[in-house]
């Protein structure tokens, strides 16, 4: 059975997903390559590609490594402890819709091998759900059997500071589900 395979991003036409992505892609440039954490079937790996940036894509569900490499990106399966990856070996690391998959002591190794992987001066972008954001809170979030937590805004840029990444830009996004994010620069 496919870890993901309930997900709500498989029913989202890629055209959707790809502007959705763009900002975040764009972001990337000068700062390759970008290891995709939770890359699913290669969406934003896409987009990177488009930028002419090369990526690494990490999932940890096999199924969703397959499609990555079938859609022709560079993909592997591992968890939150990205085992494999190197200390400096990436310009970015970028985390869409893990975190709220993972508890508080998993998280914290994730961002913590983040940045171990990360080039000084690299950037880590982690996005999740904005639990501010009444549907998501009441409806949208717990619409998913994999979610464990919840992750704002304040602790994840307060997580990434004690691990010496500052925060760039952080906020809620301005259309959608008003997904939460954090940019910060190692």
């Amino acid at each position: 059975m496919s870890v993901q395979q309930f997900s709500i991003f498989h029913e989202t036409p890629g055209e959707k997903l790809a502007a959705w992505h763009r900002p975040y892609a764009e972001v990337f440039r000068g700062h390759a390559p970008v290891l995709d954490v939770g890359c699913g079937p290669g969406y934003f790996a896409d987009v990177l590609r488009e930028l002419g940036l090369e990526s690494l894509g990490v999932d940890i569900d096999p199924a969703m490594v397959d499609l990555a490499k079938a859609r022709g990106h560079e993909a592997r399966s591992g968890d939150h402890r990205l085992e494999g990856c190197e200390s400096g070996q990436y310009g970015g690391v970028h985390i869409s819709h893990v975190v709220e998959h993972l508890w508080g002591q998993d998280l914290e190794q994730l961002l913590r091998r983040s940045v171990e992987v990360l080039r000084p001066g690299g950037i880590l972008i982690v996005r999740t759900p904005n639990w501010e954001n009444r549907y998501v809170r009441e409806h949208l979030f717990w619409g998913d059997h994999t979610h464990t937590r919840p992750y704002p805004r304040e602790l994840l840029v307060r997580m990434m500071r004690d691990l010496g990444v500052e925060e760039w830009q952080s906020g809620a996004e301005p259309v959608g589900m008003n997904d939460t994010f954090v940019v910060g620069v190692k």
